[in-house]
């Protein structure tokens, strides 16, 4: 017969603590993959006006040239330079314009990648007029709800 004198946990009393554990756990990892995806689509909203920023920067510059693609761009964040950041996608595309005249439109697409690809985040799509649009999915358009996105939020 055991000594009911003795100290220490049960098994079965360690088993619980574990199982309470697990499920704190698992009710918490779904706040932090959904606080992780909207600090990714805020820094997406702040690297496009980045990259808004620099295209009229370099526009300013080299008025004869006009916009630019990304690789040209002013940028100082490494990352951003490459094209991706915190699992978002960056393209410029240039509107088609006249033989020698300086570019005059451009759009640029922040798709998401990865893991936010996974999670059905929202990609985000600015122009020349500084509106910046969003969209559920991989691909913005034009034709997305238009959402002036002000620069408070």
């Amino acid at each position: 017969m055991p000594n009911r004198s003795s100290r220490g946990f049960s098994v079965l009393e360690l088993m619980m603590v574990v199982a309470i554990v697990t499920v704190l756990a698992a009710m918490s990892y779904s706040v932090m993959i959904a606080v992780r995806l909207h600090a990714d689509e805020a820094s997406a909203v702040q690297s496009l006006r980045a990259i808004e920023a620099a295209e009229y920067d370099y526009a300013a510059r080299h008025p004869s040239i006009g916009f630019t693609v990304l690789d040209n761009l002013p940028i100082s964040d490494s990352s951003l330079k490459t094209g991706y950041k915190q699992d978002y996608e960056f393209t410029i595309v240039l509107a088609p314009g006249i033989p020698g005249q300086p570019n005059t439109q451009f759009r640029v697409a922040a798709m998401p990648a990865g893991l936010n690809e996974l999670l059905a985040s929202r990609s985000y799509y600015a122009d020349e007029t500084g509106t910046i649009t969003f969209a559920r999915g991989r691909e913005p358009s034009a034709d997305s709800l238009k959402v002036k996105i002000n620069k408070a939020q």
